[in-house]
């Protein structure tokens, strides 16, 4: 039976399932969790879940274990290895659930992904910063034919001429980035109680950034961007400070050793709105950014965002 007609007869892949994947990946683990058990119970059986592309923090992955999740993620690979397809191919065959984000978008195609009953293709908000290349023209038009669902996280992406082109007429759900802005609102008793915890000052300009520790985040440039600040000027004790984990945390943190506590990684913390209250101004050095969850974090809290003009969501007026 054909991936619609039996998604239609047996609806195993209802948009209700593709705000859970977005819950459990970046909207909180407890809540996607809660949410993922429900539909679980209404389903009657536990569903496997695998993950192609963008990598979560190890952390998250860890979490999503503990809570007993059924989930595998298979990270971003550089190039194309057609040696990887068959055991794509194997891997994906046991899951409920396909997700794949848009650098492996062609692996879950070639691995019949499109024949799966569940596969939510998640295309980038960085594509609405520059045109769809020819590689993957023909990836997102396969792609379009063969998916449950195509979503996307911002409504400007899904303007784009050469998306357009490249995705045809097939509907897009646009599902926002999950920022809870009654949550997020400047709390001033928080910033006192955390910029305790700090051990700041109440004239000590702070700026933060809130991310994976990974090269696309560019960690060395916000740590060269803090030190030419600290010497520019001396007599502002201003403080940098990093809020998430990754493959280059240790890296960062030896790097900033001689700030003398000036810059700080913290790694992964529970939550993050202390930081924000605690915060003057967000610095983001990232290389790219489609809808950067950060941002809107900060913008809602009412923080300044300092950002590299070459981020999709920052645009001269």
């Amino acid at each position: 039976m054909g991936t619609r007609a039996g998604l239609k007869k047996e609806s195993r892949c209802s948009l209700k399932i593709v705000h859970i994947i977005r819950t459990l990946l970046y909207g909180g683990v407890e809540h996607g969790v809660m949410l993922l058990a429900q539909e679980q119970a209404v389903r009657g059986h536990h569903m496997r879940i695998i993950s192609m592309g963008e990598p979560p923090e190890s952390e998250l992955v860890d979490e999503l274990a503990r809570a007993g999740v059924d989930f595998v993620h298979i990270p971003k690979r550089g190039g194309f290895n057609p040696f990887l397809v068959s055991p794509l191919r194997r891997a994906i065959a046991g899951y409920d659930i396909v997700h794949s984000y848009l650098h492996l978008h062609h692996y879950a195609l070639l691995a019949g992904a499109g024949r799966h009953r569940c596969w939510i293709a998640w295309i980038a908000g960085g594509l609405a910063s520059r045109p769809v290349r020819p590689a993957e023209f023909v990836t997102f038009r396969l792609s379009s034919r063969a998916a449950s669902h195509l979503v996307a996280a911002a409504e400007l992406l899904t303007k784009s001429h050469s998306f357009r082109r490249a995705f045809g007429s097939r509907k897009f759900e646009v599902i926002p980035a999950p920022v809870d802005t009654e949550q997020l609102t400047f709390n001033s008793a928080q910033r006192r109680m955390m910029r305790e915890e700090l051990g700041l000052a109440d004239a000590a300009p702070l700026i933060f950034n809130i991310g994976r520790v990974e090269a696309v985040k560019d960690p060395l440039r916000f740590i060269a961007v803090a030190r030419e600040m600290m010497g520019t000027y001396p007599q502002v004790p201003v403080n940098f400070l990093w809020v998430g984990a990754g493959s280059m945390l240790d890296a960062a943190r030896e790097a900033s050793v001689a700030s003398r506590g000036r810059i700080r990684f913290l790694g992964r913390v529970p939550k993050v709105e202390g930081f924000l209250n605690a915060a003057d101004a967000l610095l983001m050095t990232s290389h790219r950014e489609g809808v950067p969850l950060t941002a809107l974090e900060a913008r809602a809290n009412g923080l300044p965002v300092l950002a590299y003009r070459h981020t999709a969501q920052v645009r001269p007026r």
